[in-house]
């Protein structure tokens, strides 16, 4: 019996310490939700010159910008800010498919005007409150 034990404590202790592991590394760095925005502020502008930052918050520091917003927008609207947010961004080609990708992933019909307005302003009433404060903390050095 003895033989079972240890070996069975042994494997037990080894996948909390690998659990621990993965948790630990899966809480640290950025979320999805930042990358996306970091990725966007470090692309340049269609003419090749450097973006400057995340359009409506330019010249700040988009690192800052894109914490402040990744804690002030609701989890369920995250897929769909870019879409919501700067429905215009992508290449006007490729718009339909690539904002209606990121509102299904959101859970909103691309096709239900009603409920994208209705996301639109909830994301624009989030961003009235937090717009002060991130003009305020993110303010480029």
């Amino acid at each position: 019996m003895k033989k079972h034990v240890k070996p069975l404590a042994g494997r037990l202790l080894f996948a909390g310490v690998a659990l621990a592991g993965a948790l630990t590394l899966s809480g640290c760095g950025q979320s999805k939700f930042a990358k996306q925005l970091g990725e966007i502020c470090t692309e340049p502008m269609s003419d090749g010159t450097p973006r400057g930052g995340l359009p409506g918050y330019s010249g700040m520091d988009c690192g800052c910008v894109a914490e402040k917003l990744d804690k002030a927008v609701p989890e369920k609207l995250k897929p769909a800010f870019v879409a919501l947010q700067w429905p215009l961004r992508p290449d006007p080609q490729d718009r339909e498919a690539v904002n209606g990708a990121m509102l299904r992933e959101a859970g909103i019909d691309p096709t239900d005007r009603r409920a994208i307005s209705s996301a639109v302003a909830e994301l624009r009433e989030t961003l009235h409150v937090v717009n002060p404060q991130i003009r305020e903390q993110c303010k480029a050095g």
